[in-house]
């Protein structure tokens, strides 16, 4: 990523960029709504219009004009990996470090006589 000028490249700052909008860009939507816009519940509509025009752009440029069907469930996962995001980014503010980054591995249980084949009883 970033050696060369590829449509990879190209491709993968566009969706960075769209994770960043995601972040700030649902938060910031819903207080203005809130706020200055004409009222949450015009606000949630026009929301609602405008992923169902990118919805059937996307089914017209795929050519699969059944991608409508889905637009219940294509807002309600766009919704819910808003929250997911969001989330994350508070969490990350809120608890940016832990205490200590070092792996303990578990103890192993070891029986002198007992040979791998023969499985290990727990009442014993």
């Amino acid at each position: 990523m970033g050696r060369r000028n590829s449509r990879f490249d190209h491709a993968y700052l566009l969706l960075m960029l769209h994770w960043v909008l995601c972040v700030a860009g649902g938060p910031a939507t819903l207080w203005l709504l809130a706020t200055a816009g004409p009222g949450i519940g015009v606000g949630l509509l026009l929301m609602l219009a405008g992923q169902a025009f990118w919805v059937a752009l996307a089914a017209w440029r795929l050519g699969r004009p059944r991608l409508l069907l889905f637009l219940p469930t294509i807002i309600l996962t766009d919704l819910l990996y808003r929250v997911v995001l969001v989330h994350a980014l508070v969490k990350a503010i809120r608890q940016p470090t832990v205490d200590r980054c070092v792996w303990s591995s578990p103890g192993r249980i070891a029986h002198p006589g007992a040979s791998p084949a023969v499985p290990i009883r727990a009442d014993t």
